[in-house]
Protein backbone atom coordinates (compact mmCIF):
# COMPACT_ATOMS: atom_id res chain seq x y z
CA UNK A 1 0.00 0.00 0.00
CA UNK A 2 1.56 3.51 -1.18
CA UNK A 3 2.63 5.53 2.51
CA UNK A 4 0.88 8.45 1.75
CA UNK A 5 -2.71 6.45 1.53
CA UNK A 6 -1.80 4.51 3.97
CA UNK A 7 -1.32 7.55 6.58
CA UNK A 8 -4.40 8.96 5.17
CA UNK A 9 -6.77 6.48 6.25
CA UNK A 10 -5.09 6.50 9.53
CA UNK A 11 -5.85 10.37 10.15
CA UNK A 12 -9.37 9.69 8.57
CA UNK A 13 -9.82 6.43 11.18
CA UNK A 14 -8.66 8.86 13.90
CA UNK A 15 -10.91 11.46 12.84
CA UNK A 16 -13.61 9.21 12.44
CA UNK A 17 -13.54 7.48 16.21
CA UNK A 18 -12.96 10.96 17.70
CA UNK A 19 -16.07 11.94 16.23
CA UNK A 20 -18.11 9.49 17.39
CA UNK A 21 -16.11 9.13 21.00
CA UNK A 22 -17.92 13.13 20.77
CA UNK A 23 -21.28 11.90 19.95
CA UNK A 24 -21.51 9.11 22.64
CA UNK A 25 -20.42 11.57 25.00
CA UNK A 26 -22.96 14.22 24.05
CA UNK A 27 -25.70 11.52 23.84
CA UNK A 28 -24.43 10.20 27.63
CA UNK A 29 -24.67 13.88 28.77
CA UNK A 30 -28.28 14.24 27.52
CA UNK A 31 -29.60 11.42 28.65
CA UNK A 32 -27.73 12.20 32.30
CA UNK A 33 -29.51 15.67 32.08
CA UNK A 34 -32.60 14.33 31.27
CA UNK A 35 -32.78 11.71 33.99
CA UNK A 36 -31.57 13.78 36.95
CA UNK A 37 -35.32 15.22 37.52
CA UNK A 38 -35.94 11.12 38.49
CA UNK A 39 -33.31 10.50 40.18
CA UNK A 40 -32.33 9.69 43.93
CA UNK A 41 -29.32 11.28 44.89
CA UNK A 42 -27.71 9.50 48.42
CA UNK A 43 -26.97 11.76 51.37
CA UNK A 44 -23.15 11.80 50.73
CA UNK A 45 -23.86 13.08 47.21
CA UNK A 46 -26.50 15.63 48.65
CA UNK A 47 -23.78 16.85 51.10
CA UNK A 48 -20.34 17.16 48.49
CA UNK A 49 -23.02 19.14 46.52
CA UNK A 50 -23.43 21.14 49.43
CA UNK A 51 -20.12 21.58 50.53
CA UNK A 52 -19.37 22.54 46.82
CA UNK A 53 -21.77 25.11 47.28
CA UNK A 54 -20.91 26.45 50.28
CA UNK A 55 -17.11 26.49 49.72
CA UNK A 56 -18.11 28.31 46.30
CA UNK A 57 -19.82 31.12 48.01
CA UNK A 58 -17.89 31.32 50.96
CA UNK A 59 -14.31 31.65 48.93
CA UNK A 60 -15.68 33.84 45.88
CA UNK A 61 -18.24 36.20 46.75
CA UNK A 62 -17.16 39.94 47.74
CA UNK A 63 -19.87 40.66 50.33
CA UNK A 64 -21.06 37.69 51.63
CA UNK A 65 -22.06 39.59 55.00
CA UNK A 66 -22.76 42.66 53.82
CA UNK A 67 -26.25 41.80 54.47
CA UNK A 68 -26.51 39.41 57.12
CA UNK A 69 -23.22 38.90 59.71
CA UNK A 70 -21.50 36.01 59.56
CA UNK A 71 -23.22 34.34 62.05
CA UNK A 72 -26.32 34.37 60.78
CA UNK A 73 -24.95 32.78 57.53
CA UNK A 74 -22.98 30.07 58.91
CA UNK A 75 -26.11 28.88 61.64
CA UNK A 76 -28.26 28.83 57.71
CA UNK A 77 -25.82 26.52 56.38
CA UNK A 78 -26.09 24.07 59.00
CA UNK A 79 -29.56 23.96 59.51
CA UNK A 80 -30.07 23.65 55.94
CA UNK A 81 -27.46 21.16 55.90
CA UNK A 82 -29.25 19.04 58.67
CA UNK A 83 -32.12 18.49 56.43
CA UNK A 84 -29.82 16.53 53.85
CA UNK A 85 -30.62 13.59 56.19
CA UNK A 86 -32.30 11.25 54.07
CA UNK A 87 -31.71 10.35 50.10
CA UNK A 88 -33.77 12.97 47.71
CA UNK A 89 -34.54 13.95 44.41
CA UNK A 90 -32.96 17.21 43.04
CA UNK A 91 -36.16 19.27 43.65
CA UNK A 92 -36.52 18.61 47.33
CA UNK A 93 -32.87 19.49 47.03
CA UNK A 94 -32.80 22.84 45.28
CA UNK A 95 -35.77 23.74 47.80
CA UNK A 96 -33.28 23.49 50.06
CA UNK A 97 -30.32 25.51 49.20
CA UNK A 98 -32.24 28.27 47.62
CA UNK A 99 -32.70 30.03 50.35
CA UNK A 100 -28.90 30.20 51.63
CA UNK A 101 -28.36 31.69 47.96
CA UNK A 102 -30.98 34.22 48.70
CA UNK A 103 -29.88 34.81 51.80
CA UNK A 104 -27.14 36.60 50.40
CA UNK A 105 -28.76 39.49 49.35
CA UNK A 106 -27.26 39.32 45.58
CA UNK A 107 -29.28 39.44 42.87
CA UNK A 108 -26.13 38.84 40.77
CA UNK A 109 -25.55 35.49 42.89
CA UNK A 110 -28.49 32.45 41.93
CA UNK A 111 -29.16 29.12 41.20
CA UNK A 112 -30.75 27.53 38.78
CA UNK A 113 -31.81 24.13 37.13
CA UNK A 114 -29.76 22.03 35.19
CA UNK A 115 -30.14 22.87 31.17
CA UNK A 116 -33.52 21.15 29.62
CA UNK A 117 -34.83 20.60 33.25
CA UNK A 118 -38.02 22.12 32.83
CA UNK A 119 -38.38 20.87 29.28
CA UNK A 120 -38.76 17.17 30.47
CA UNK A 121 -40.74 17.91 33.85
CA UNK A 122 -44.17 16.09 34.32
CA UNK A 123 -46.93 18.37 32.85
CA UNK A 124 -47.93 19.33 36.07
CA UNK A 125 -46.96 23.25 35.92
CA UNK A 126 -49.54 25.73 37.28
CA UNK A 127 -51.50 27.23 34.04
CA UNK A 128 -51.75 30.77 34.28
CA UNK A 129 -49.43 33.96 34.10
CA UNK A 130 -50.15 36.38 37.36
CA UNK A 131 -49.14 39.74 38.15
CA UNK A 132 -48.67 41.09 41.53
CA UNK A 133 -49.86 44.88 42.37
CA UNK A 134 -50.65 46.66 45.28
CA UNK A 135 -50.53 43.48 47.30
CA UNK A 136 -53.26 41.70 44.68
CA UNK A 137 -52.55 39.10 42.04
CA UNK A 138 -54.75 39.23 38.61
CA UNK A 139 -54.34 36.95 35.70
CA UNK A 140 -52.82 38.04 32.61
CA UNK A 141 -51.81 35.62 30.62
CA UNK A 142 -53.05 32.21 29.30
CA UNK A 143 -49.73 29.56 29.02
CA UNK A 144 -52.45 26.77 28.17
CA UNK A 145 -55.81 26.26 27.40
CA UNK A 146 -57.19 28.04 30.52
CA UNK A 147 -59.75 30.22 30.07
CA UNK A 148 -62.09 29.70 32.26
CA UNK A 149 -60.95 32.31 34.34
CA UNK A 150 -61.04 35.82 32.60
CA UNK A 151 -57.80 37.94 32.15
CA UNK A 152 -57.95 40.35 35.09
CA UNK A 153 -59.78 38.23 37.22
CA UNK A 154 -57.98 38.37 40.66
CA UNK A 155 -57.04 35.42 42.43
CA UNK A 156 -57.10 35.10 45.81
CA UNK A 157 -56.15 31.04 46.25
CA UNK A 158 -54.31 27.76 44.99
CA UNK A 159 -55.11 24.62 45.89
CA UNK A 160 -56.81 26.06 49.68
CA UNK A 161 -53.53 28.39 50.29
CA UNK A 162 -53.98 32.24 50.44
CA UNK A 163 -52.00 33.32 47.37
CA UNK A 164 -50.39 36.13 49.68
CA UNK A 165 -48.90 33.44 51.45
CA UNK A 166 -47.81 32.00 48.56
CA UNK A 167 -46.29 35.07 47.30
CA UNK A 168 -44.77 35.06 50.95
CA UNK A 169 -43.34 31.66 50.16
CA UNK A 170 -42.37 31.45 47.26
CA UNK A 171 -40.16 35.23 47.63
CA UNK A 172 -37.61 33.45 50.23
CA UNK A 173 -36.12 31.72 46.86
CA UNK A 174 -35.38 34.62 44.86
CA UNK A 175 -32.12 36.72 44.72
CA UNK A 176 -31.75 40.01 45.03
CA UNK A 177 -29.78 43.33 45.84
CA UNK A 178 -30.28 43.82 49.24
CA UNK A 179 -33.59 41.63 49.29
CA UNK A 180 -35.14 44.33 46.66
CA UNK A 181 -38.83 43.36 47.38
CA UNK A 182 -39.92 45.10 44.26
CA UNK A 183 -37.37 42.99 42.27
CA UNK A 184 -38.68 39.60 43.65
CA UNK A 185 -42.51 40.68 43.21
CA UNK A 186 -41.28 41.66 39.67
CA UNK A 187 -39.79 38.25 38.37
CA UNK A 188 -42.70 36.42 40.32
CA UNK A 189 -45.05 38.64 38.16
CA UNK A 190 -43.14 36.09 35.09
CA UNK A 191 -42.57 32.46 34.73
CA UNK A 192 -40.52 32.47 38.19
CA UNK A 193 -44.09 32.09 39.43
CA UNK A 194 -45.11 28.76 38.37
CA UNK A 195 -41.60 27.10 38.22
CA UNK A 196 -40.91 28.04 42.05
CA UNK A 197 -44.59 26.86 42.76
CA UNK A 198 -43.89 23.57 41.05
CA UNK A 199 -40.79 23.75 43.74
CA UNK A 200 -42.38 24.42 46.47
CA UNK A 201 -45.63 22.87 46.31
CA UNK A 202 -44.51 19.98 44.21
CA UNK A 203 -46.27 19.11 40.84
CA UNK A 204 -49.67 18.99 40.94
CA UNK A 205 -52.35 17.02 39.20
CA UNK A 206 -54.87 19.79 39.39
CA UNK A 207 -55.15 23.49 40.46
CA UNK A 208 -58.20 24.57 42.26
CA UNK A 209 -58.21 28.24 42.06
CA UNK A 210 -60.16 30.92 43.79
CA UNK A 211 -60.85 34.12 42.14
CA UNK A 212 -63.42 37.30 41.75
CA UNK A 213 -64.18 38.69 38.62
CA UNK A 214 -63.03 41.99 37.15
CA UNK A 215 -65.21 44.64 39.38
CA UNK A 216 -66.50 41.78 41.87
CA UNK A 217 -66.13 41.08 45.56
CA UNK A 218 -67.97 37.64 44.96
CA UNK A 219 -65.53 34.44 45.23
CA UNK A 220 -65.57 31.98 42.14
CA UNK A 221 -63.77 28.70 42.00
CA UNK A 222 -62.54 26.38 39.36
CA UNK A 223 -60.00 23.10 38.59
CA UNK A 224 -57.22 24.21 36.23
CA UNK A 225 -55.68 21.38 34.59
CA UNK A 226 -51.47 21.61 34.57
CA UNK A 227 -49.54 22.43 31.50
CA UNK A 228 -46.50 21.06 30.13
CA UNK A 229 -43.45 22.90 31.16
CA UNK A 230 -42.24 23.24 27.76
CA UNK A 231 -45.37 25.59 27.13
CA UNK A 232 -43.37 28.19 29.54
CA UNK A 233 -40.29 28.50 26.97
CA UNK A 234 -42.63 28.84 23.99
CA UNK A 235 -44.11 31.91 22.99
CA UNK A 236 -46.30 30.55 20.27
CA UNK A 237 -48.76 28.65 22.99
CA UNK A 238 -49.24 31.96 25.14
CA UNK A 239 -52.66 31.50 24.29
CA UNK A 240 -53.94 34.79 25.40
CA UNK A 241 -52.43 38.14 27.60
CA UNK A 242 -52.81 41.28 28.31
CA UNK A 243 -48.87 41.96 29.18
CA UNK A 244 -47.81 44.22 26.11
CA UNK A 245 -45.84 42.67 23.38
CA UNK A 246 -41.91 42.88 23.71
CA UNK A 247 -40.60 46.43 22.10
CA UNK A 248 -37.87 46.76 20.76
CA UNK A 249 -34.89 47.11 23.07
CA UNK A 250 -33.93 50.82 21.23
CA UNK A 251 -36.59 52.79 20.02
CA UNK A 252 -37.14 56.97 19.74
CA UNK A 253 -40.44 57.88 19.54
CA UNK A 254 -41.01 61.99 18.70
CA UNK A 255 -44.26 63.53 19.66
CA UNK A 256 -43.86 67.11 18.17
CA UNK A 257 -46.96 68.41 19.53
CA UNK A 258 -45.85 67.71 23.31
CA UNK A 259 -42.46 68.63 21.97
CA UNK A 260 -41.58 65.51 23.64
CA UNK A 261 -39.51 62.84 22.92
CA UNK A 262 -39.51 58.98 24.27
CA UNK A 263 -36.35 57.12 24.11
CA UNK A 264 -36.82 53.75 25.37
CA UNK A 265 -33.97 51.67 25.76
CA UNK A 266 -34.73 48.00 27.16
CA UNK A 267 -31.33 46.86 27.71
CA UNK A 268 -27.61 47.80 27.94
CA UNK A 269 -26.71 44.44 26.87
CA UNK A 270 -24.35 45.17 23.98
CA UNK A 271 -20.82 44.23 25.11
CA UNK A 272 -19.85 42.96 21.66
CA UNK A 273 -21.61 45.29 19.72
CA UNK A 274 -20.84 48.95 21.33
CA UNK A 275 -20.86 50.37 18.11
CA UNK A 276 -24.25 49.97 17.29
CA UNK A 277 -25.60 51.38 20.59
CA UNK A 278 -23.30 54.26 20.30
CA UNK A 279 -24.52 54.81 17.06
CA UNK A 280 -28.25 54.60 17.75
CA UNK A 281 -27.51 57.27 20.92
CA UNK A 282 -25.70 59.38 18.95
CA UNK A 283 -28.25 58.98 16.08
CA UNK A 284 -31.20 59.77 19.03
CA UNK A 285 -30.00 63.19 20.07
CA UNK A 286 -29.02 64.29 16.98
CA UNK A 287 -32.60 64.18 15.57
CA UNK A 288 -33.66 65.35 19.20
CA UNK A 289 -31.78 68.47 18.79
CA UNK A 290 -32.81 68.66 15.31
CA UNK A 291 -36.32 69.04 16.50
CA UNK A 292 -35.71 71.25 19.60
CA UNK A 293 -37.38 69.12 21.65
CA UNK A 294 -37.32 70.32 25.32
CA UNK A 295 -38.95 67.04 27.17
CA UNK A 296 -36.82 64.01 26.84
CA UNK A 297 -39.06 60.67 28.33
CA UNK A 298 -36.37 57.90 29.27
CA UNK A 299 -38.34 54.55 29.64
CA UNK A 300 -35.73 52.43 31.84
CA UNK A 301 -38.61 50.16 32.73
CA UNK A 302 -38.00 46.31 32.82
CA UNK A 303 -33.89 47.29 31.37
CA UNK A 304 -32.08 44.48 33.30
CA UNK A 305 -28.38 46.16 32.80
CA UNK A 306 -25.26 45.33 30.73
CA UNK A 307 -22.31 47.18 29.45
CA UNK A 308 -21.57 50.32 31.96
CA UNK A 309 -19.70 51.58 28.88
CA UNK A 310 -22.60 52.04 27.14
CA UNK A 311 -25.30 53.70 30.23
CA UNK A 312 -22.12 55.75 30.59
CA UNK A 313 -22.27 56.85 26.74
CA UNK A 314 -25.64 57.44 27.54
CA UNK A 315 -24.57 59.36 30.41
CA UNK A 316 -22.76 61.90 28.48
CA UNK A 317 -25.65 63.25 26.96
CA UNK A 318 -27.58 64.15 29.91
CA UNK A 319 -24.95 65.18 32.57
CA UNK A 320 -24.66 69.08 32.51
CA UNK A 321 -21.21 68.27 33.42
CA UNK A 322 -18.19 65.51 32.94
CA UNK A 323 -18.99 63.31 36.07
CA UNK A 324 -17.26 59.87 37.64
CA UNK A 325 -19.11 56.26 36.82
CA UNK A 326 -17.65 54.24 39.05
CA UNK A 327 -15.91 55.05 42.21
CA UNK A 328 -13.22 52.00 42.61
CA UNK A 329 -10.45 51.35 39.98
CA UNK A 330 -10.13 47.81 39.12
CA UNK A 331 -7.69 47.44 35.86
CA UNK A 332 -8.79 43.67 35.22
CA UNK A 333 -12.20 44.74 33.91
CA UNK A 334 -10.89 47.29 31.60
CA UNK A 335 -13.10 50.15 33.42
CA UNK A 336 -10.49 52.51 34.65
CA UNK A 337 -11.25 55.13 32.58
CA UNK A 338 -14.90 55.72 33.96
CA UNK A 339 -13.18 55.81 37.12
CA UNK A 340 -12.30 59.43 35.40
CA UNK A 341 -14.39 62.46 35.04
CA UNK A 342 -15.94 61.63 31.12
CA UNK A 343 -16.01 64.39 28.86
CA UNK A 344 -19.76 64.94 27.89
CA UNK A 345 -21.20 65.44 24.09
CA UNK A 346 -21.08 68.30 22.24
CA UNK A 347 -25.16 67.99 21.44
CA UNK A 348 -25.68 66.58 25.33
CA UNK A 349 -29.40 67.80 25.67
CA UNK A 350 -30.81 70.59 27.85
CA UNK A 351 -34.03 70.45 28.28
CA UNK A 352 -36.26 68.61 31.17
CA UNK A 353 -35.89 64.71 31.47
CA UNK A 354 -37.67 62.21 33.24
CA UNK A 355 -37.70 58.74 33.60
CA UNK A 356 -39.57 55.82 33.99
CA UNK A 357 -38.27 52.89 36.24
CA UNK A 358 -39.56 49.88 37.90
CA UNK A 359 -38.32 47.00 39.79
CA UNK A 360 -37.36 45.09 36.70
CA UNK A 361 -34.47 47.69 36.50
CA UNK A 362 -32.06 45.94 37.50
CA UNK A 363 -27.44 45.66 37.50
CA UNK A 364 -26.11 48.55 35.06
CA UNK A 365 -29.71 50.34 35.37
CA UNK A 366 -29.69 50.42 38.99
CA UNK A 367 -26.08 52.23 38.50
CA UNK A 368 -27.11 54.63 35.66
CA UNK A 369 -30.36 55.28 37.72
CA UNK A 370 -28.55 56.02 40.86
CA UNK A 371 -26.09 58.69 39.25
CA UNK A 372 -28.87 60.13 37.91
CA UNK A 373 -30.43 60.93 41.06
CA UNK A 374 -27.02 61.82 42.86
CA UNK A 375 -26.45 64.68 40.67
CA UNK A 376 -30.57 65.63 40.17
CA UNK A 377 -30.49 65.15 36.23
CA UNK A 378 -34.20 64.26 35.73
CA UNK A 379 -37.44 63.13 37.56
CA UNK A 380 -38.31 59.49 38.06
CA UNK A 381 -41.82 58.23 37.57
CA UNK A 382 -42.94 55.36 38.29
CA UNK A 383 -41.92 52.17 41.24
CA UNK A 384 -38.75 51.80 42.80
CA UNK A 385 -35.82 50.21 41.09
CA UNK A 386 -34.62 46.08 41.46
CA UNK A 387 -30.39 47.61 42.03
CA UNK A 388 -29.61 50.70 43.20
CA UNK A 389 -25.61 52.32 43.24
CA UNK A 390 -23.95 49.20 44.08
CA UNK A 391 -24.33 45.57 42.78
CA UNK A 392 -21.88 42.26 42.76
CA UNK A 393 -20.96 40.60 39.28
CA UNK A 394 -18.11 39.26 37.08
CA UNK A 395 -19.72 36.07 38.45
CA UNK A 396 -18.31 32.74 37.78
CA UNK A 397 -20.66 29.45 37.19
CA UNK A 398 -19.83 26.77 39.37
CA UNK A 399 -21.79 23.37 38.21
CA UNK A 400 -22.58 20.80 41.49
CA UNK A 401 -20.88 17.58 41.19
CA UNK A 402 -23.60 15.03 41.33
CA UNK A 403 -27.17 17.00 40.87
CA UNK A 404 -25.29 19.79 38.40
CA UNK A 405 -27.46 22.55 39.47
CA UNK A 406 -25.86 25.89 38.28
CA UNK A 407 -24.31 28.47 40.77
CA UNK A 408 -23.76 31.93 39.48
CA UNK A 409 -21.77 33.26 42.04
CA UNK A 410 -20.68 36.94 42.09
CA UNK A 411 -16.85 37.93 42.48
CA UNK A 412 -16.40 41.52 42.32
CA UNK A 413 -18.29 44.93 44.04
CA UNK A 414 -19.27 47.32 41.07
CA UNK A 415 -20.31 51.01 43.25
CA UNK A 416 -20.74 54.25 41.47
CA UNK A 417 -19.52 57.34 42.41
CA UNK A 418 -22.17 58.59 44.76
CA UNK A 419 -23.45 59.15 48.39
CA UNK A 420 -25.80 58.63 50.95
CA UNK A 421 -27.92 55.95 49.37
CA UNK A 422 -29.57 52.89 50.91
CA UNK A 423 -27.88 49.86 49.33
CA UNK A 424 -31.03 48.08 51.10
CA UNK A 425 -32.81 49.89 48.86
CA UNK A 426 -34.04 50.71 44.86
CA UNK A 427 -33.32 54.17 43.00
CA UNK A 428 -37.10 55.49 45.05
CA UNK A 429 -38.84 57.66 42.15
CA UNK A 430 -40.05 61.37 42.39
CA UNK A 431 -43.63 60.46 41.78
CA UNK A 432 -45.00 56.69 42.35
CA UNK A 433 -47.27 55.56 39.32
CA UNK A 434 -47.97 51.84 39.46
CA UNK A 435 -50.41 50.76 36.39
CA UNK A 436 -53.71 48.87 38.02
CA UNK A 437 -55.29 46.11 36.87
CA UNK A 438 -57.67 48.00 34.94
CA UNK A 439 -54.98 49.78 33.04
CA UNK A 440 -53.78 46.25 31.51
CA UNK A 441 -57.32 45.51 30.16
CA UNK A 442 -57.90 48.73 28.30
CA UNK A 443 -54.13 48.37 27.06
CA UNK A 444 -53.26 51.58 28.95
CA UNK A 445 -49.07 52.55 29.36
CA UNK A 446 -50.39 54.69 32.56
CA UNK A 447 -46.55 55.30 33.26
CA UNK A 448 -46.44 57.20 30.05
CA UNK A 449 -49.47 59.30 30.47
CA UNK A 450 -48.62 60.46 33.70
CA UNK A 451 -44.99 61.25 32.39
CA UNK A 452 -47.33 63.36 29.14
CA UNK A 453 -49.60 65.21 31.53
CA UNK A 454 -46.51 65.89 33.70
CA UNK A 455 -45.30 67.18 30.68
CA UNK A 456 -48.64 69.28 29.63
CA UNK A 457 -48.18 70.96 33.06
CA UNK A 458 -44.92 72.12 32.67
CA UNK A 459 -45.16 73.34 28.93
CA UNK A 460 -48.36 75.33 29.97
CA UNK A 461 -46.31 77.68 32.77
CA UNK A 462 -44.74 80.68 32.15
CA UNK A 463 -41.30 80.44 30.98
CA UNK A 464 -40.02 82.19 34.34
CA UNK A 465 -41.76 79.17 36.31
CA UNK A 466 -39.99 76.37 34.41
CA UNK A 467 -37.99 74.20 36.08
CA UNK A 468 -35.57 72.28 34.26
CA UNK A 469 -34.05 69.02 35.24
CA UNK A 470 -30.19 68.34 34.04
CA UNK A 471 -28.32 71.02 32.27
CA UNK A 472 -30.41 74.41 32.47
CA UNK A 473 -31.68 75.63 29.17
CA UNK A 474 -30.56 78.92 28.19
Amino acid sequence: MNQEVYIKKIILFIVLTNIFIIFLCVLHGQNRYKNVKDKIFSIGELQEDFQQMRDAIENLHPALYKFANKQDIDRLFEQKSKKICTPMNIAAFYKIVLPIVAKIGCGHTRMTMPEHYWDTVPRKIFPLGLIFIRNKVYVVQYYGEAGEIPLGAEVSGINGMKISEIFRILKTYISADGYNDKFKTQLLSRKWFNCLYAIHFGFQNEFTVTYQLPGSSQSNTVILEPIDGKVLNTSENKKSTLMSSSKDNLNLELIVDKNTAILSIRSFAYYSERAEFYSFIEASFKKIEDSGIKNLILDFRDNGGGDPYCTTHLLSYLAPEPVIYFKKKDPKFGYDKLTKPFKTADNSFGGRVFILINGGCFSSTGHLCALLKFHKIGRFIGSETGSTYTCNDFSKEVVLKNTRLKLRVARETFQVDVEGMDAERGIIPDFYVEPQIDDLINGTDTIIEYALKLIDKFNSQKKEEITYFGKQSP
